[in-house]
C-alpha cells in the first residue's frame, strides 16, 4: 500500500504541517473514548498512564455549538484525553508509534460526517476560510475540493472505509456514553480491565 499523505507529512516530507497538535485551546490533549483507550492498551506497550487523564472541563467551555458527540462523552464536566502537553505522546520522528490502533478521531481527520440517519452519514471537509488557514496538508494542497473519493485516496481510504469507521466510531460513542458514569466512582484501568 502506498504511504499516505498523514505518514509523509509526519515525517516531514511534505514541509511538516502537524494536525497531531492539541486541537483544543484550553486543554493540553485530545478528546478519545473508552475504547480507543482499551485498544491502546490492549495492542500496544503502553499503560493507561502512559496516556490517559480525566481532565476536568469548564462550564464556559460547555457552552457553545459544538458537535453532539463531544458533549456527549462528558460525564461531570470531565472528560477522558489522550494527555501530551499539546501533542499526540504517540507523535515520533517518523511518524504515529500507533498508527494501527489510533484513536478514531484521528483516523476520521480531515474528515467529519453528519448522520442523515440511522446507519447512514454524510462525510465531509469543515472547510477553513482559506488554504493557508487548514491544517492538513490535504485540505490545503486541494483546498474546497468536492472529490471526496479522491481525498479519501490521499490517506488510503475509501468511502466504504471511511463508511465503516464512522459507524464504529458511533458505536464506541454510544458504549462510552453507556460507561462513563463508571468513572465517577471507579479509576479508569478498572472500567478498561471490567469491560473490554
Amino acid at each position: 500500500m502506498a504511504e499516505s499523505y498523514c505518514s509523509k507529512c509526519m515525517k516531514g516530507l511534505y514541509g511538516s504541517l502537524d494536525c497531531c497538535k492539541s486541537p483544543f485551546i484550553n486543554y493540553p490533549g485530545f478528546l478519545i473514548t473508552l475504547s480507543d483507550a482499551a485498544r491502546i492498551v490492549k495492542n500496544t506497550n503502553y499503560s493507561l498512564n502512559d496516556f490517559a487523564r480525566i481532565i476536568h472541563v469548564s462550564d464556559e467551555d460547555m457552552k457553545g455549538d459544538d458537535e453532539a458527540y463531544f458533549k456527549e462523552l462528558v460525564f461531570n464536566n470531565k472528560f477522558l484525553y489522550l494527555y501530551g502537553e499539546r501533542k499526540c505522546p504517540f507523535r515520533g520522528r517518523d511518524g504515529c508509534k500507533i498508527y494501527e490502533h489510533r484513536p478514531m478521531m484521528c483516523r476520521l481527520f480531515p474528515f467529519w460526517f453528519k448522520k442523515k440517519a440511522a446507519g447512514v452519514f454524510d462525510i465531509f471537509i469543515d472547510w477553513g476560510s482559506s488554504a493557508k488557514d487548514e491544517q492538513c496538508l490535504i485540505c490545503r494542497k486541494h483546498f474546497k475540493s468536492e472529490d471526496t473519493g479522491f481525498l479519501l485516496s490521499l490517506i488510503n481510504e475509501t468511502e466504504d472505509s471511511m463508511m465503516k469507521t464512522i459507524k464504529q466510531f458511533n458505536e464506541e460513542i454510544e458504549l462510552h456514553k453507556k460507561l462513563k458514569h463508571e468513572l465517577e466512582n471507579k479509576k479508569l484501568k478498572e472500567v478498561i480491565d471490567e469491560n473490554f
